[in-house]
């Protein structure tokens, strides 16, 4: 007895390849005020595709279902793969999301718009808050910026001179400020009107003083008075409209000098008074 056998072949076709999955998040590593819309696609030629996963940081993985969204400034990593239908994993892959949607603030808090100053430099100080604040630039320069306080020390080289302040953050906002001051290069002049200056005389002496700075302005007026051979005493405030009185004999000196606004001090100047009654 004969049998015919008859055989069957069949192909079988492996998978070991992982799915691939892409985005559709145009600023992947580059600062946008826009809030984040991102589309995950996964593809898988052999058995498909069975899940896509993602977290933002380090939160937990989760099953993507539909487009991530993110709209609060700050930077963020988000991070996603699939898996196929057999148990392939793609490689793990990033996309880096940084939104900044307002520049920074920049204040300058010294010295104060209108300011008279002096001397040969003068310090800018303000403050400057941005949560991806970058740089602050003084009249174009790189200042110091600690815990949000900028400081920079500009020459004065002008009468009139503007004081800038640049902020910038890392999404390429920036914001200014800007002050006035005013140089004063000058310092008080104070005069007196005793007429009997070194010269022997038997009335008492009566002097005014009057102090004058054409820029910042008088602040204060300062004198004393001593006798010849002595140790001449601290000076004291002088108010304006006020008389200084000698009314006893002897060889008395008076200095007197001011201070403006700006702390510029003029050289002391010295009366010599001298009273003798009998002469």
């Amino acid at each position: 007895t004969s049998r015919n056998e008859s055989m069957v072949s069949r192909t079988i076709s492996r998978d070991i390849l992982p799915p691939g999955t892409d985005h559709d998040y145009a600023y992947d590593g580059a600062w946008t005020q826009e809030n984040a819309h991102i589309t995950l696609s996964a593809l898988d030629a052999e058995s498909g595709v069975k899940t896509t996963y993602y977290r933002e940081g380090n939160e937990p993985v989760l099953e993507y279902r539909r487009p991530i969204d993110i709209r609060k400034e700050g930077k963020y990593t988000i991070e996603y793969y699939s898996t196929d239908k057999v148990g392939n994993e793609e490689g793990h892959r990033k996309i880096a999301v940084w939104i900044d949607q307002a520049p920074p603030a920049v204040k300058i808090t010294s010295p104060l718009n209108g300011a008279y100053v002096s001397g040969k430099t003068i310090e800018v100080r303000g403050n400057a808050s941005d949560t991806f604040l970058s740089r602050v630039l003084v009249n174009g320069q790189l200042a110091t910026v600690a815990g949000g306080n900028f400081m920079f020390t500009v020459p004065l080289a002008q009468e009139k001179i503007v004081l800038t302040a640049e902020a910038f953050d890392e999404g390429g906002h920036q914001s200014g400020d800007s002050v006035n001051v005013i140089l004063d290069a000058s310092l008080p002049v104070t005069t007196d009107d005793y007429a009997f200056d070194n010269v022997w005389v038997n009335q008492d002496a009566q002097i005014r003083l009057t102090a004058i700075d054409p820029d910042s302005g008088i602040q204060a007026t300062y004198y004393r008075i001593y006798t010849e051979g002595t140790n001449p005493p601290a000076f004291v405030s002088y108010d304006s409209g006020q008389t200084i009185t000698i009314d006893q004999e002897g060889k008395w000196m008076v200095e007197y000098y001011s201070v403006d606004h700006v702390g510029g001090t003029e050289t002391p100047h010295l009366i010599s008074v001298f009273l003798d009654r009998e002469n």
